[in-house]
C-alpha cells in the first residue's frame, strides 16, 4: 500500500515543472519599458528651437 502512495507523489511533481516553465515569459515583458527612452531624446530636439528664438530677439 505504501508503494502507490509514493507513486502519486511522483505524478503530481511532474505535472509541477511545466507550470513553472509560464512565468518566464513573463520577463520579456520587462524589455519594453526600455522603449521609454528613447522618447526622453525628442525634448532633446526642443533645445535648438529655443536658440532660434534667441538670435531673433537679439537682432
Amino acid at each position: 500500500g505504501y508503494g502507490t502512495i509514493q507513486r502519486r507523489r511522483f505524478s503530481a511533481a511532474d505535472s509541477a515543472p511545466p507550470i513553472q516553465r509560464r512565468p518566464i515569459q513573463r520577463r520579456p515583458i520587462q524589455r519594453r519599458p526600455i522603449q521609454r527612452r528613447p522618447i526622453q531624446r525628442r525634448p532633446i530636439q526642443h533645445q535648438p528651437i529655443q536658440r532660434r528664438l534667441i538670435q531673433r530677439q537679439s537682432q
